[in-house]
């Protein structure tokens, strides 16, 4: 009740406009759990029981399939994607970053007893430091990389740095977010285009299941790229 009361009075305080810059500023995400302060309750009341939604269960069956042992997720938020993976799979190990640090891992911290030394998680993002975990392990890249609804909050300079700098870790990227031109309620963008110089090309692509959510006419795709 909270919650929803919450939310209807910053809708009527702040227009839509406000509500998107928002949105898309790295501020509100870095300390979500202040500005709201009721998402950590409503996280574990309320979001963690959907680890198993139909979203993240496609990307575990999707890394099962692949036979895939590695994933690293940028913006793991509280890292529910990271433990469907790890509920399905006993041969996997994941790695997660998120600007966000205090809620980075709720998720995974409630059942860490389950994942002993098979989860990892980064405040700060340097090639180095995956490059050495990478290295333990006997590795040099991972075998998938996530961007699940991320990119959409950086700025194009950003996206070619991340991939410029870090593309040689990845064997799979799977971005779920808005491709195209179009500039809506969200950005979107060319990711073939951003890609393909780093030599991957398209592995297989479908309508996102966030279309199954209200978007605003906004249309999400899901496109995983292979490392050629």
């Amino acid at each position: 009740m909270l919650i929803k009361l919450f939310k209807t009075i910053i809708k009527i305080l702040l227009p839509k406009r406000s509500r998107k810059y928002i949105r898309e500023n790295r501020i509100f995400w870095k300390y979500k759990d202040l500005f709201n302060p009721f998402y950590k309750g409503n996280f574990i009341n309320n979001t963690l029981p959907n680890w198993e939604n139909e979203r993240r269960e496609s990307y575990s069956k999707y890394i099962e399939n692949n036979n895939i042992t590695t994933v690293f997720e940028f913006g793991c938020a509280p890292g529910l994607t990271l433990l469907n993976i790890l509920k399905r799979s006993n041969q996997t190990r994941v790695y997660g970053h998120d600007i966000n640090h205090s809620h980075m891992s709720y998720a995974i911290d409630l059942f860490a007893n389950e994942f002993q030394g098979r989860h990892r998680f980064y405040k700060t993002l340097k090639v180095s430091t995956l490059e050495r975990d990478l290295s333990i392990t006997k590795l040099d890249s991972f075998d998938l990389a996530i961007f699940d609804r991320v990119l959409m909050y950086l700025t194009n300079a950003e996206i070619e740095a991340h991939f410029k700098q870090y593309s040689h870790l990845y064997k799979r990227v799977l971005i779920d977010d808005f491709f195209g031109n179009i500039q809506g309620d969200y950005k979107h963008r060319d990711f073939n285009k951003i890609l393909t110089p780093y030599g991957f090309k398209v592995h297989e692509t479908s309508p996102s299941l966030y279309s199954k959510i209200n978007m605003n006419n906004n249309n999400p795709i899901k496109t995983i790229y292979l490392k050629v």
